[in-house]
């Protein structure tokens, strides 16, 4: 039985993972993106006042959809990435790898709000579902753009430091120009 369990746990890892390619594994990526894509139009959707009010049972449907899609992909995440470390007979360690990852941290944060407000119905913790845009940073696992940026970044990091270091100086010299040329003019704050 316990083998059976591991053998699964390695399948869902694989599937999940794309490590292993087969339909199942792209229709599983291919659907994911589809529903990240969707939901962050529909979170752009949401922000125009009369698409909101006109079609808000529309949007809230289309997360609790969301929703329910992101956290049985989490559980699974978690679940299934147990079976990383199974022959060392320490399946957390994979688990608490995967939560503590980038991504791991992408997914939970993804869902969050919406549990807090099912917790917190009372509250506004409107300001919480900036946290939902951050779903479109699921899309970076499956297209390797982001790690070529975060590559490119650290390997020119002191190019970086010397353009920031150049920025900073410019944006001291001209607000002190300006502040000098029209300071006299200028109301007081």
């Amino acid at each position: 039985m316990n083998s059976k369990k591991e053998t699964i746990q390695s399948k869902i890892c694989s599937l999940l993972d794309g490590s292993t390619y087969s339909p199942l594994s792209r229709s599983i990526e291919y659907f994911i993106v589809t529903v990240v894509i969707f939901n962050v139009l529909m979170i752009i959707l949401e922000s125009i006042s009369e698409l909101s009010q006109a079609y808000s049972n529309f949007f809230y449907n289309f997360e609790i959809f969301s929703v329910i899609v992101f956290t049985i992909e989490y559980i699974a995440r978690v679940w299934s990435y147990g079976a990383k470390y199974s022959s060392e007979n320490n399946s957390w360690k994979g688990r608490k790898e995967y939560i503590f990852s980038f991504y791991g941290l992408i997914d939970f944060f993804a869902t969050a709000p919406f549990y807090l407000q099912l917790l917190f119905p009372g509250s506004d913790l409107r300001f919480l579902r900036v946290f939902r845009l951050l779903r479109i940073f699921k899309l970076s696992r499956y297209n390797s753009a982001l790690q070529d940026l975060g590559e490119a970044v650290v390997a020119e990091r002191e190019s970086f430091y010397s353009a920031i270091f150049l920025l900073v100086i410019a944006c001291l010299l001209f607000s002190s120009l300006i502040y000098i040329v029209e300071g006299e003019t200028q109301p007081e704050i």
